[in-house]
């Protein structure tokens, strides 16, 4: 809910094309941390111990949440915001294109959430080790984030998007036909790279 929150704030001002590839490549920061330290933590504290410090770090974040605005103020150089309640085509477009974004999060998803059991299907790698090769792919994500922050909208958004997905494509045929340790981390940082230019 928070995070959603910040992506409709960043949305409704200039310049938020940089300010949202920054804001979602924050996600590749702490993915990355966390896929290195859960393998280490859950033997010591156990899954109610990590839960609790997952409990505790949200908490903690709730001082952040008071900066945030308390309403979404639309840039006055671009009036598309509010013409959208009121533009069918407009709200169609918008509609194709959420629907378009969960359904491709739903796919990508699927196959990041399922990673580790790839790779432990593959064999030679135990838990710790696959948590530290997906955490270095999530990390190399942030290619993408600094990849969409230089374009901005230079190259506007079809191009864009129809190279991220081929790339996702991409990734799935690695899956497919390299089964290998290797192969497994080049497809999700593909697959990585690809979801945060996309997004």
């Amino acid at each position: 809910l928070v995070y959603a929150t910040g992506t409709a704030c960043i949305a409704t001002r200039g310049g938020s094309m940089r300010a949202f590839s920054a804001y979602f490549g924050a996600l590749f920061l702490s993915g990355p941390l966390a896929l290195v330290l859960l393998p280490h933590s859950l033997p010591t504290f156990g899954l109610r111990g990590v839960y609790e410090a997952y409990a505790a770090i949200i908490v903690a974040g709730i001082g952040l949440v008071v900066q945030y605005p308390t309403r979404a103020t639309p840039d006055p150089a671009s009036p598309d915001v509010p013409l959208l309640v009121a533009n069918p085509d407009a709200l169609r477009t918008v509609w194709l294109l959420s629907t378009s974004v969960f359904l491709n999060f739903v796919f990508n998803g699927g196959i990041w959430i399922l990673a580790e059991r790839f790779g432990m299907a593959l064999g030679g790698a135990d838990a710790t080790s696959l948590g530290s090769l997906l955490s270095l792919s999530m990390l190399l994500g942030l290619i993408g984030t600094g990849l969409a922050g230089v374009l901005n909208d230079r190259a506007g958004f079809r191009v864009p998007i129809l190279a991220s997905n081929i790339a996702m494509m991409l990734s799935v045929a690695v899956l497919t036909f390299w089964h290998a340790i290797a192969g497994l981390f080049v497809a999700m940082t593909i697959l990585n790279v690809a979801v945060t230019v996309l997004t």
